[in-house]
């Protein structure tokens, strides 16, 4: 095999001459006219970034390899690598072998391979090496798969065999549909699938945790794929194996909860720009509790104060009460009397937390007027009561009416809001906004 010196641009004429000779051995019967082309074309009209981004790869790979020397093999496959990764399928055995040895094979079946859409499906399936990506331009073959022109096909060696795209010939649907597509309905946290599975435009997890061992493991599995299935593209299924500590590791620290204290049931999603963090009201793991949960989720809306902090119990013994999931309802939403919620986070709000304790010692001897607390690092809000510009919150009483400060955030002020509430003064004139609760 030759290896060449690249102290200077010029050997790259050597290397091209060795290399040419290298592809017309190796070309020929692989690719056709069109592909050879544009790789000869890449080596000669581009071949210094090609040698440089090749050597640079080659080193990486092999630490210990002399980053002057390049090799002509080494050059070639990544040469391949960088113009057409999909190509035209001629053989319907190839294909079905193909489509046989492989987890995932996308075949776009073409008439014309130079039409718009052909061309989109090409362009696409370059960003896509980890899967055979094939185009079709034959009766017969289109004939076998019951194909219409224009068609895309992703075969696969798991759930549904193939799955045929129904979107608009555009690189962003088709790109999504392959993403989707590509993974299993149920993706176990594992080497194969760790990579892709925030890499795949999911915004939503559910994260399973459960042991690989437990004798109704597979049974578990087949109990939920309908559900899986039926909410493909919105949620992401994920397994992680209680037995296995760097999944149950992974999944604490990037949840930020500690490992003991992760449920077994977890929902990971995005509403608006909030990541908010939920787990069902029966933490078991069961098809049944993961299909009512999920169901309850999507029909209803139902998004609660579901990751709380666990109450202290001195949570009412002090003026500024402590609130979380468990007592929100009964602390805040008292009809009895005005509530002001303080919504913090403590490494960042430690000036209000001493107006708050300041002000409800003033009116420590209002039964209509109440104060509160919640840890907004330790529990996530449910979206229709949460403050989004401001910090302080007032419900007030018989109709819990939810009015957002947006006022000067010192004590004074906070005591003119107070008074303008009992006095049933007009509130706006303190910068708020009435928020209408769901």
């Amino acid at each position: 095999m030759e290896t060449f010196k690249m102290n200077h641009f010029e050997k790259t004429l050597k290397i091209s001459s060795s290399l040419e000779k290298f592809m017309k051995s190796k070309l020929d019967n692989k690719l056709g006219e069109m592909s050879r082309k544009r790789i000869l074309s890449k080596c000669y009209n581009e071949r210094k970034e090609c040698l440089n981004n090749c050597g640079l790869k080659w080193i990486n790979k092999e630490n210990n390899v002399d980053k002057n020397m390049i090799n002509v093999s080494e050059l070639f496959t990544w040469l391949l690598e960088q113009v057409d990764h999909w190509k035209v399928m001629e053989s319907l055995n190839d294909i079905q072998a193909k489509i046989k040895s492989h987890d995932v094979t996308i075949i776009g079946f073409f008439y014309d391979e130079n039409s718009s859409g052909a061309k989109i499906f090409k362009e696409v399936a370059n960003n896509y090496k980890e899967y055979l990506c094939g185009l079709v331009n034959s009766k017969r073959i289109f004939d076998e798969y019951n194909a219409k022109d224009e068609t895309i096909i992703l075969f696969k060696k798991f759930d549904e065999s193939q799955t045929i795209f129904n979107g608009k010939l555009v690189a962003d649907e088709i790109e999504s549909f392959i993403d989707v597509n590509s993974l299993p309905s149920i993706v176990h946290y594992d080497s194969k699938y760790r990579e892709k599975i925030y890499s795949s435009g999911y915004e939503n997890h559910l994260y399973i945790c459960k042991s690989k061992n437990d004798h109704d493991f597979d049974e578990f599995i087949d109990g939920i794929k309908n559900s899986a299935e039926q909410f493909r593209g919105k949620m992401m299924f994920v397994i992680f194996d209680v037995d296995n500590d760097d999944e149950m590791n992974f999944l604490s620290s990037s949840l930020g909860i500690e490992r003991d204290q992760l449920p077994s049931i977890i929902f990971d999603g995005i509403f608006g720009e909030e990541r908010l963090l939920h787990k069902p009201e029966n933490p078991f793991v069961t098809v049944e509790n993961i299909t009512k949960f999920i169901e309850q989720f999507y029909d209803d809306g139902i998004i609660k104060l579901i990751l709380e902090q666990d109450l202290p119990q001195d949570w009412n013994e002090q003026m500024v009460k402590i609130v979380a999931g468990d007592n929100f309802s009964k602390v805040v939403l008292d009809t009895s009397k005005h509530v002001l919620v303080l919504f913090y986070q403590p490494d960042r709000h430690l000036e209000l937390e001493m107006i708050m304790n300041e002000l409800a010692d003033e009116f420590r001897n209002y039964d209509d007027i109440g104060f509160a607390k919640l840890n907004l690092q330790a529990n996530n809000l449910e979206v229709a009561t949460s403050p989004t510009d401001a910090d302080i919150s007032l419900y007030k009483k018989e109709t819990n009416e939810h009015v957002v400060y947006y006022g000067e955030q010192t004590k004074a002020e906070l005591k003119k809001f107070i008074n303008s509430t009992l006095d049933n003064s007009n509130t706006n004139v303190f910068y708020a906004k009435k928020i209408t609760l769901n």
